[in-house]
């Protein structure tokens, strides 16, 4: 199974600033708060799970961090840090699916002392069997 990226999601109106898709395990975005990088440490892979690093600007913070299926619905899958220092470090476990092809999508917001900030910043990747 590999990692792919794909084109579109019917369900969301995208903006540039806000959203990046995974290419090569990896994507960035550029913030008003400054460059946000997202690293997958390995393709991601449903039912094993998934090293994910954040790197966000200087005096923010990542607040809570979900996985849910677009095609498919399987709930919110949180991402726990088992390491909150820069750059921070996260895992978490992708469910099965019985599509060929399973799309998702991760979203997060930054906080700045305690509070959390807008946009909702999402990433966009896929699954194949």
């Amino acid at each position: 199974m590999l990692s792919r990226l794909f084109e579109s999601d019917v369900n969301d109106t995208l903006n540039a600033m806000q959203e990046c898709r995974l290419i090569n395990e990896q994507c960035a975005i550029e913030s008003d708060y400054g460059k946000i990088s997202v690293n997958f440490m390995q393709p991601p892979i449903s039912e094993e799970e998934l090293a994910l690093q954040f790197s966000i600007p200087a005096g923010y913070a990542l607040g809570t961090v979900q996985i849910e299926g677009i095609n498919m619905y399987m709930g919110k899958t949180p991402v726990l840090f088992e390491d909150t220092r820069r750059p921070a470090l996260g895992v978490t476990f992708l469910g099965a699916c019985n599509l060929d092809e399973m799309q998702w999508k991760m979203t997060f917001k930054l906080t700045k002392n305690g509070t959390i900030l807008a946009p909702l910043y999402t990433v966009y990747f896929s699954t194949t069997k």
